[in-house]
């Protein structure tokens, strides 16, 4: 439900965090404007709440009533930079071996 008389006020916003405090006399959703993805964890008051996707790509989740403070963080994939390197890698050695490539393809 809407909030009528809630109160957000940004603390810290910085790529890939935010840091905010919200008061609110009802329970409500909070919706971050940002894109959803799984990776993204969510505090209240240092205890991790689940999230769920909004229309169509937003952060949404669910606030109890009162003034709380809310850490909203990006925690890469571990596998994101080992397939950084294996792309680099691989477009290393296009260029190293392209001759043997073409010769192989020509054939």
């Amino acid at each position: 439900p809407a909030c009528p008389g809630g109160r957000i006020s940004e603390r810290r916003v910085l790529p890939g965090r935010i840091d905010l405090e919200a008061e609110c006399a009802d329970p409500s959703t909070l919706v971050l404007k940002m894109t959803f993805h799984p990776n993204w964890r969510v505090a209240v008051d240092g205890r991790e709440t689940p999230t769920f996707m909004l229309s169509p790509s937003l952060i949404g989740f669910d606030l109890p009533a009162g003034s709380h403070r809310i850490e909203a963080e990006y925690h890469a994939s571990p596998l994101k930079t080992p397939l950084l390197i294996l792309g680099a890698l691989t477009l290393l050695a296009v260029f190293v071996f392209r001759r043997r490539l073409e010769l192989v393809i020509s054939r």
